[in-house]
């Protein structure tokens, strides 16, 4: 059930729609996953299809054959085309945006009217999926923020990268044209970005979502370490003195509370926000999860965290986090895991590099 379709017939739908916005021009764009930079921290042709694909296999938004949607491809057939292609839908290579555009500097606009999804095989056979329209998407992409690796800024959605077209494209066809000519494409992208300049901020990449460990290591220990080590038998100690708050944060699936037992703290995840300012980083506390011999306790809120009354240093728990004077191993930037080895180089480069070249930085450090 392999379909195939010219830019030119694909574009039929567009100019239609063209009627009734006489300023408006019908545009193709087309974005290769190969083609998106590392520095965005996301690659919306690698997202985009694992997010459409939930909702055409649960029934909420339709799967068309073309952008005239005139046959529905129900989720029974697309897991037929996949398994006839040996390709799935979410990793889709190639996607099509459709777009209507009208760039007065005063008056204009753009709409994105829908994606068409398309694949190749390992023989090269193109594989078309189908066609989406924006509209049915168009809630799903203002809630939903895109996965983003450690370059990525923390809390982009879909919505703003597709509005604000932050992701590398070409320009294929306006109208009935097909665009060749490299100097027309990159004029009509310039175009594009001074128009959306005025009207969208691109993001700030002074945002990261951070998860790190609070742990003991083995051998020689330096001040950080130590401060580290501290926190942990300070919340080792309150906890044994204070066995009903072990116990109602879950210590019961640890521990029998019938037969006490001294309880032990092996570590603590924390997960903050860290923003990039002029002259340091501010972190925003968001909640924390206390080990006990290595099993996790219910998760602390930031608010939740008055209940566990320990001072480090004479400082609140809240305070002496802020601080960072402690040894600890990032877990977490964003969506992407980073392991023990990387760690120290991942914060390395938080303090001292772009927020935006981070997997570059580590790569050669």
């Amino acid at each position: 059930m392999r379909k195939k379709y010219s830019v030119q017939l694909l574009l039929l739908f567009l100019l239609s729609a063209s009627c009734s916005l006489a300023t408006h021009s019908p545009v193709l764009l087309f974005l290769s996953k190969q083609d998106q930079p590392d520095t965005l921290g996301y690659n919306i042709v690698d997202e985009l299809p694992a997010l459409v694909y939930k909702e055409i296999m649960s029934g909420r938004i339709a799967l068309w054959d073309s952008p005239n949607k005139e046959i529905q491809i129900k989720p029974s057939s697309l897991k037929s085309l996949e398994e006839s292609s040996g390709d799935d839908f979410i990793h889709s290579k190639q996607l099509f945006i459709y777009e209507l555009w009208d760039l007065d500097k005063k008056k204009g606009d753009l709409q994105t009217v829908g994606f068409y999804f398309s694949s190749r095989t390992g023989k090269g056979e193109e594989i078309s999926y189908g066609f989406v329209s924006y509209q049915s998407l168009d809630s799903l992409f203002k809630h939903t923020l895109i996965p983003s690796n450690a370059n990525g800024n923390c809390d982009v959605t879909f919505d703003e990268v597709i509005k604000s077209h932050y992701y590398f494209f070409n320009v294929v066809q306006v109208g009935e044209k097909k665009i060749t000519n490299i100097k027309e494409a990159l004029a009509l992208k310039d175009d594009v970005k001074i128009f959306l300049a005025q009207r969208t901020v691109p993001p700030a990449n002074d945002c990261k979502d951070i998860l790190y460990f609070i742990e003991l290591l083995k051998g020689d220990s330096n001040s950080l370490q130590k401060n580290a080590a501290d926190l942990l038998n300070k919340l080792q100690l309150f906890m044994n003195e204070n066995n009903e708050v072990f116990y109602n944060l879950g210590g019961d699936r640890i521990k029998n509370f019938s037969q006490p037992q001294k309880v032990t703290i092996t570590s603590v995840e924390i997960h903050e926000r860290w923003r990039k300012k002029p002259d340091m980083i501010a972190n925003e506390l968001i909640s924390i999860k206390i080990f006990s011999e290595n099993q996790a306790l219910d998760l602390l809120t930031k608010a939740d965290i008055h209940t566990i009354e320990v001072l480090v240093d004479f400082k609140s728990i809240s305070d002496f986090l802020n601080e960072k004077e402690f040894y600890f191993r990032i877990g977490k930037i964003n969506d992407q895991e980073i392991t023990e080895a990387q760690s120290s180089a991942y914060l390395k480069g938080l303090r001292s590099w772009k927020w935006n070249q981070l997997t570059e930085f580590v790569r050669y450090e």
